[in-house]
């Protein structure tokens, strides 16, 4: 148990990372979420764990990459962010992204069973 607290630390200080990357505030990274900024402010200081649409639509709306959240490997982006101007959900474009999330969900501690 206590490894799996260390990889939610880490986690939220990676989530903050990218927040702080982009210039917003948790209530600007919330909103378009659809979260409160409490439950945003909880992931980022690892007392709650984050759902698997909250990691979907983290990495859809602001480009970031699931590799770089879950593991700190690679650049924190897919491609540039960008703060604004975000376009319409596109299956065939976030195929990569959902593949990694299925992966992701399959193989990491933040989604077994305890």
């Amino acid at each position: 148990m206590r490894e799996s607290k260390n990889e939610f630390t880490a986690l939220g200080k990676r989530l903050r990372t990218i927040r702080r990357s982009l210039n917003m505030k948790q209530i600007e990274m919330s909103e378009p979420l659809g979260i409160s900024i409490s439950y945003l402010s909880d992931i980022e200081l690892a007392k709650r764990k984050p759902s698997p649409e909250f990691f979907l639509n983290l990495s859809i709306k602001y480009n970031v990459s699931l590799d770089y959240l879950f593991r700190g490997i690679g650049d924190m982006f897919l491609s540039p962010p960008q703060k604004t101007g975000q376009k319409p959900f596109d299956f065939n474009e976030n195929l990569g992204t959902i593949d990694q999330l299925i992966w992701l969900m399959e193989n990491s501690p933040f989604f077994k069973i305890q």
